[in-house]
């Protein structure tokens, strides 16, 4: 029971220290939401980079995806963005312990049900290289966050965005607009890369359960064992 309790109060400290200096794709998506208060056309300017070209991913490796988002304005100018998937390993290995993530004969973890999860829980970081991102203190913000990928970026936009509204550049933020659609692609990126990690989340939490099924046979026999007559003696006594 204590150590129950002891592995719950990590659970909580973890979960409060992240909400401080971590970022997920949500995270992201609602620090970025008030960017229109400093920058009354982001949203078209967003649009633009779509009509543009939008988004293709280029590489993946082992925590970090890499795309190219087309410019805005300019007909042949794309920006490398890059997503940084930081704890990829420890959200994999919680999600296969999560029984309700599992197929339905219990064979083992359901690959989409786990990506989905994999892609909305891991903290991530970005960049893009366009100016922009530095100049109008998206690269700043997201330093803040815990959010930046590559080197943090500590000199805050005094004149150019002063209150730190949104947290992308309008390349990052079309990206982010496609991103989810990606999703399927993480089930892939998942069986390429992190196999070996869902194999022996997989082999520990059937172990798990083999267990608690074991301690909970042996405690029904237990139930079921009739308990010994008392001795006349024992009786007087």
């Amino acid at each position: 029971m204590g150590s129950m309790l002891l592995s719950l109060v990590e659970k909580v400290q973890r979960g409060s220290e992240r909400a401080l200096d971590e970022a997920n794709f949500n995270d992201v998506l609602r620090r970025n939401r008030n960017i229109d208060q400093q920058f009354p056309t982001f949203d078209d300017r967003v649009d633009a980079v779509a009509r543009k070209g939008g988004t293709r991913m280029l590489t993946q490796k082992p925590g970090v995806w890499k795309f190219k988002v087309h410019s805005g304005t300019k007909s042949t100018t794309w920006y490398e963005n890059y997503v940084h998937w930081k704890n990829i390993v420890d959200v994999i290995k919680d999600k296969c312990a999560d029984r309700r993530l599992w197929k339905a004969d219990k064979s083992g973890v359901d690959r989409s049900k786990l990506a989905r999860e994999v892609f909305y829980n891991t903290d991530i970081e970005i960049f893009c290289i366009c100016p922009a991102a530095l100049y109008w203190g998206a690269a700043y913000t997201l330093t803040q966050m815990g959010a930046k990928y590559t080197e943090p970026e500590n000199r805050r936009p005094r004149v150019r965005n002063p209150q730190q509204k949104g947290c992308l550049c309008k390349h990052a933020a079309q990206l982010f607009e496609v991103l989810p659609a990606y999703i399927g692609t993480m089930a892939a990126y998942l069986r390429k890369f992190y196999s070996k990690d869902m194999q022996q989340a997989e082999a520990a939490a059937k172990r798990e359960v083999a267990g608690v099924k074991k301690a909970a046979d042996y405690l029904k026999g237990r139930e079921g064992t009739p308990r010994d007559e008392e001795s006349p003696e024992e009786e007087e006594k």
